[in-house]
């Protein structure tokens, strides 16, 4: 499906709460947050058999997600805190062509994640791409990550992340496809089946 990603915009600039775009001058320290806050998420201990190597290389794996989401998505942190971040990509943008990765400057972060943690993230990459083509084959936003400092968790900086770019997504008459890495689900929200 092709489709006009101007249209996404048009929401999703509107007031976001007290939710802020993250700025590219913040791409490192939040990639050491998400480091902190999935440090033991199954995938990374996947990626990252070897503690030494996941210790200085995992940072790159959340700044690669976040170059390639502020070039073709939306960024939204907490605050200036960085307590919390949430990575929204349109459907369309969901495949990450080489050129793609090579515009946003992704393509920096995925050469120093390291090749064998790359291949391993890449195995299940194709698996949620076959999973998110089945299951999502609709224009819809589509959160790529969500994570929140672990000193900030339970504070409820996740579902202001979530209700700001919700409420916009309403407003759009999209859908958000919700991710969920652990058990490896989609969950789709639809804004069009509640009204």
């Amino acid at each position: 499906m092709i489709f006009d990603t101007r249209y996404y915009n048009k929401g999703v600039n509107k007031e976001l709460g007290n939710i802020i775009r993250l700025s590219k001058a913040d791409i490192k320290p939040t990639s050491q947050m998400l480091a902190r806050a999935f440090y033991d998420n199954p995938l990374n201990l996947y990626a990252y058999p070897d503690v030494t190597e996941k210790d200085a290389r995992l940072p790159y794996a959340y700044e690669f997600v976040m170059c390639y989401g502020l070039r073709y998505g939306q960024v939204h942190v907490t605050s200036q805190q960085l307590g919390g971040v949430a990575v929204w990509l349109p459907s369309d943008k969901f495949t990450m062509p080489f050129w793609g990765l090579l515009l946003s400057g992704a393509i920096w972060p995925a050469l120093k994640m390291g090749k064998e943690a790359g291949q391993r993230m890449q195995h299940f990459s194709k698996y949620i791409e076959a999973k998110h083509k089945d299951l999502a084959p609709f224009n819809h936003w589509y959160l790529m990550l969500l994570g929140v400092d672990p000193k900030f968790q339970g504070r409820g900086f996740a579902g202001r992340l979530l209700r700001g770019m919700l409420s916009n997504i309403d407003e759009e008459t999209y859908c958000a496809t919700l991710k969920r890495t652990m058990s490896r689900m989609f969950l789709c929200i639809s804004t069009l089946a509640s009204r």
